[in-house]
């Protein structure tokens, strides 16, 4: 289970750096070597932690992650995404609303 938590979250964050990565063949191997790993597992899921981080800003923001052969579904910033290994479908969920009666 720790080693999916891993794994999972080491795609999540490589994939944002995948196109300078293209041209990197240690990055390839890397991915690769992560990608073979990964196979090895019917099923991943993960929780992971977002952060984002600079002068003006400091962000977090908690998300899931689950992988079923080519099958995914993830949730963060208030979107889940799925993904049956064709299509994939962004669904934000409708924001709950509070009114106060007097």
């Amino acid at each position: 289970m720790k080693a999916a938590a891993i794994f999972g979250t080491a795609i999540i964050s490589l994939s944002f750096l995948l196109p300078s990565f293209q041209k990197d063949s240690k990055a390839t191997e890397i991915l690769n070597s992560l990608s073979a790993k990964t196979k090895a597992y019917t099923t991943i899921t993960a929780d992971f932690t977002y952060s984002v981080k600079s002068q003006e800003v400091e962000e977090k923001e908690k998300g899931t992650l689950k992988i079923k052969g080519d099958q995914y579904k993830y949730h963060i910033f208030g979107v889940t995404k799925v993904s049956d290994g064709k299509k994939y479908a962004p669904y934000q969920m409708p924001m709950k609303r509070s009114s106060s009666r007097m």
